[in-house]
């Protein structure tokens, strides 16, 4: 895992410690820097899926201004490497491919191939806070606004 918050390593030199041979498959959920940093990492036919930009969300200019495309993307030709989009909502249009995605990531979650951390901030007071948090990444994981207060934190 890379800790773009950490200021004793620089993202460049945490992302060649954590794939010393390279990227094969990157989900982005980020976009800006951290996809710059990967595209100049990609291995031969590489996968890169783009679902989210969270690094433009807060910008205040990202239905006005089109956000800064990845810079590195010769990158995917050099390299014969693929990105694509992912809209999970498109999974609605079929209950099919929804039934299927979900038991393929329940599977994994059974498996503990993928873990998942939860940050829960308490009472509807602190939903101001919490936005600002999601998007100056100060949490961890995902993070949910417990509205009544009772929720248990594991």
């Amino acid at each position: 895992a890379i800790d773009y918050k950490d200021p004793s390593k620089s993202l460049r030199d945490q992302l060649i410690e954590a794939c010393p041979n390279g990227i094969d498959f990157f989900l982005d959920n980020v976009g800006g820097e951290i996809l710059d940093l990967v595209l100049e990492n990609i291995n031969p036919n590489a996968r890169i899926v783009i679902c989210g930009a969270i690094s433009q969300y807060d910008t205040g200019t990202m239905y006005t201004t089109p956000p800064p495309g990845p810079r590195r993307y010769l990158k995917l030709a050099e390299q014969s490497a693929t990105m694509a989009g992912f809209n999970v909502g498109h999974y609605l249009k079929s209950p099919l491919n929804m039934l299927r995605a979900l038991i393929y990531i329940l599977w994994h979650y059974w498996w503990g191939n993928l873990k998942s951390f939860v940050q829960i901030e308490k009472g509807i007071e602190s939903f101001g806070n919490a936005l600002e948090k999601l998007l100056n990444g100060k949490n961890t994981g995902r993070l949910i606004v417990d509205v009544t207060g009772t929720m248990e934190t594991s």
